[in-house]
């Protein structure tokens, strides 16, 4: 089983090849439909659009919050966002399907410093959580 966002890029390309595969994916999206397009899909133009709207229909997305916002509990929180909360909350759900066969696939420059929710964020805390880590190195795949 297959778990990623639907982001423009590595994860509609995760589920593309688990539907190649008869992987069965689940999509997590941190925003509704038309503000996770605008935030996370729009910026790699209108292909990107298409293909999101048929993965879309097709897993019927499990979506976190109505709003970009975090919940009143939340907010004195330092340094956490959406995008952290949207990471923890992937990682947490998948954990809570395997916590000894989980791995971690990033499709990933290695860049560091993208802070709380980024994708070094991620990294960390599913190898501090026990899963194995498998490094697409996008300045290897991409040149």
């Amino acid at each position: 089983m297959g778990l990623a966002g639907g982001a423009s890029g590595g994860d509609m390309l995760f589920h593309e090849v688990c539907e190649e595969l008869n992987i069965p994916s689940h999509m997590y999206l941190v925003l509704p439909k038309n503000e996770y397009i605008k935030s996370s899909v729009a910026d790699g133009g209108p292909e990107w659009i298409e293909r999101f709207n048929r993965l879309y229909t097709k897993l019927k997305p499990k979506i976190l919050s109505d709003s970009d916002r975090l919940p009143r509990w939340l907010r004195a929180k330092k340094n956490y966002d959406i995008w952290q909360r949207s990471n923890l909350w992937m990682l947490h759900n998948a954990l809570a399907v395997s916590q000894d066969h989980l791995t971690l696939i990033a499709l990933w420059n290695g860049a560091t410093g993208d802070g709380p929710g980024g994708t070094e964020d991620m990294v960390t805390r599913a190898k501090d959580r026990g899963a194995r880590f498998l490094h697409l190195d996008t300045t290897k795949l991409l040149d």
